[in-house]
């Protein structure tokens, strides 16, 4: 359905940067839904589609905390002092907060 539509839209150069309302409308889904609309669109390499997913995910996160994205995908796990700062090395996400973690 979403191919169809778009199918005939101009070059990445000349798409708008905001999705169309419809565009907005189809990735409105459950969390599992759209993460296999993101699955499908990398794996048949439809990149309009996946940056657009990609976007409703970053959408969906932004101005939440940490707890309410686990809270929000039920994520229970946590990472403990030590193995937060190595995920944080490992990713390049340290700075000077990190240095008084052991």
């Amino acid at each position: 359905m979403w191919a169809a539509r778009n199918f005939s839209l101009p070059s990445k150069k000349q798409r708008k940067t905001d999705p169309s309302e419809w565009d907005t409308a189809f990735l409105e889904v459950d969390a599992a839904t759209l993460f296999d609309i993101i699955a499908a669109a990398n794996y048949l390499d439809i990149e309009p589609l996946l940056e657009l997913g990609c976007k409703q995910v970053a959408n969906t996160l932004r101005g939440k905390t940490a707890e309410q994205i686990r809270a929000m995908w039920g994520i229970n796990e946590t990472f403990g002092p030590k193995e937060e700062k190595q995920c944080r090395i490992e990713m390049g996400f340290t700075d000077e907060e990190d240095e008084g973690v052991e």
